[in-house]
């Protein structure tokens, strides 16, 4: 039985600190006073407070991929030049319309039609108006988009059709952001070098007015004790939803417009969390040894943000090397621990890859074409195709290994209690 392939841990621990804390050249002329003056500590709450302990679970357990997806399929996107595509690291959807964004490969944010067809980049690089350096990233409205610049710590407005509307600079660093309304922003600024600003340095979340004269703070974490660490949508929205999980954290926080957070999930592994010293700076080597590939340690690393559905949590952890996704139905407190065989009956191989957004119990990521078309082949030489579903079929005897990547979305199956 072919297997899918084991995944490294998909956090970096950094060490590009600045170690004079020195305040950045573009920062210099801040008003700490005009900035921070009026800031409030928001506070923490009770939510659903909803706690899921997972006292053990077997790795070679394997879920049978039809009893928890009701139907996947597939959006191949265009494979016009300026359409290609490297990396996706979000996925938003309108009505008509899907908004992408390759930080690293291309540098860009692209739309398409529902169907896959290319429309335009939002947007381009460059240091004129309305170019970015890299898009960091982005913010979809009803009627805008708004693309965050870290190089820039700049916000570029557009409207839909990709036209420039205007440009405001941030005056401190930030991971990520939303915005609630037309002045309450939200910024995810985890370990953030902002020195400049004290009185935010020590804070995950922070919300400002549209001036980004800051409101209030929240997510007590002290910058200068914790290792650093690059991760990506640790906080994010999920069905209008904004949450937050701090990396290798048990507690997923929803986020308010107030400057309260909410704590509503509360995932353990009684006897096989991260020991939270290991995260200090002084024990970086003791963290390495512990969350590397080769270790033999029963330790789960939480690798990646939650996300939450509906009526599901779908968690990707990893335990000794070896990569499983957390499925938690809420609605009949049913946890389901799970590997994942590359042979059986459904649309997409590998299932439940690079996931990224969601809508009601539909899960939205997306799988390379080289994936695809190597998984037929394999299938086809296995003397297998038979158990592939008739969509999958359809679609891979149209892809080529260097197609443009493909937008996956898989209905998890709703079990009555």
């Amino acid at each position: 039985m072919k297997k899918i392939a084991l995944c490294f841990l998909p956090i970096i621990v950094t060490s590009c600190t600045f170690l004079n804390k020195r305040i950045p050249e573009k920062f210099k002329d801040v008003d700490v006073n005009q900035i921070t003056g009026n800031i409030k500590t928001g506070s923490v709450k009770k939510g659903l407070n909803k706690e899921i302990a997972i006292e053990d679970f077997d790795l070679n357990f394997e879920l049978f991929l039809p009893d928890i997806i009701e139907t996947a399929y597939g959006i191949k996107l265009d494979n016009a030049p300026d359409a290609l595509i490297g990396s996706i690291e979000k996925i938003r959807l309108s009505d008509n319309y899907i908004f992408l964004l390759d930080r690293y490969t291309t540098k860009s944010v692209k739309k398409f039609n529902i169907d896959g067809s290319f429309i335009t980049n939002i947007g381009q690089k460059g240091n004129g108006p309305g170019e970015y350096i890299q898009p960091t990233d982005f913010y979809l409205g009803d009627s805008i988009i708004v693309i965050y610049d870290q190089f820039k710590s700049s916000l570029l407005f557009y409207d839909l059709d990709g036209n420039f509307i205007k440009n405001k600079n941030i005056p401190f660093f930030a991971v990520s952001f939303h915005i609630f309304d037309s002045n309450t922003y939200v910024f995810h600024t985890l370990d953030s070098d902002n020195y400049h600003l004290p009185d935010i340095i020590n804070y995950s979340l922070v919300w400002t007015d549209s001036t980004f004269n800051v409101k209030h703070v929240n997510a007590f974490r002290e910058k200068d004790r914790y290792l650093s660490f690059l991760s990506k949508n640790n906080m994010d929205l999920y069905n209008n939803k904004l949450y937050y999980h701090e990396p290798f954290n048990d507690t997923i926080f929803r986020v308010s417009a107030s400057g309260d957070i909410y704590y509503d999930y509360i995932i353990t592994f009684p006897g096989n969390e991260l020991p939270r010293k290991l995260l200090l700076k002084e024990n970086k080597k003791d963290f390495l040894k512990a969350t590397d590939i080769n270790s033999t340690n029963n330790y789960v690393v939480k690798t990646s943000n939650p996300i939450i559905t509906k009526d599901f949590i779908f968690m990707p952890i990893v335990r000794n090397a070896s990569k499983v996704s957390i499925i938690y139905n809420s609605n009949r407190l049913l946890l389901d621990v799970c590997n994942y065989s590359s042979d059986q009956p459904i649309s997409f191989m590998p299932p439940f890859r690079n996931i990224l957004n969601c809508k009601d119990n539909t899960i939205i990521g997306y799988v390379n074409s080289y994936e695809i078309s190597e998984h037929f082949e394999y299938m086809k030489r296995e003397n297998r195709l038979h158990l592939l579903t008739e969509e999958f079929i359809d679609l891979a005897k149209n892809v080529n290994e260097t197609d443009n990547a493909i937008i996956v979305f898989s209905k998890l199956k709703n079990v009555e209690q």
